[in-house]
């Protein structure tokens, strides 16, 4: 965003994806220019939704302590629409959700999967890169 004499330009095409880690913020701006004959002055209102940075753990332990014993993504339910998809070093997809309605327990099909590194892609659906990255599961 640039400020000049007389207009405020804004790009159609800036995102700001986070801002500060847990901020969140609906901003109201009157915007205002006064130019051609006679001075005529035109305004419009948008408003901007700063999103919450989201938090992806790199391990947990599904061991039934009732301490980190699910895989929790912080914040993602900032972004409606996304994905979580998580592999294991063969490529099998071991985890999925759609709007991320449940986090992962460490299990697939029923069954425990043992203590090894997984691999996660997160896409968020609105215009941001996916986010990858591994997770660890300590048993």
């Amino acid at each position: 965003m640039s400020k000049k004499t007389g207009s405020l330009q804004i790009s159609a095409k800036t995102r700001i994806p986070h801002v500060n880690k847990g901020f969140q913020r609906i901003f109201k701006n009157e915007v205002s220019k006064s130019s051609g004959e006679g001075n005529c002055t035109a305004s419009d209102t948008m408003n901007v939704k700063i999103l919450k940075l989201i938090t992806v753990p790199n391990s947990f332990s599904p061991n039934g302590d009732g301490i980190n014993d699910q895989w929790v993504i912080t914040n993602l339910a900032e972004y409606p629409g996304n994905r979580v998809e998580v592999y294991n070093r063969y490529g099998q997809i071991i985890f999925q959700s759609k709007g991320y309605g449940q986090s992962w327990d460490g299990t697939y099909k029923g069954s425990p999967l043992p203590f090894a590194t997984y691999y996660y892609i997160i896409t968020l659906n609105n215009g941001f890169a996916p986010v990858t990255g591994s997770v660890t599961i300590v048993r």
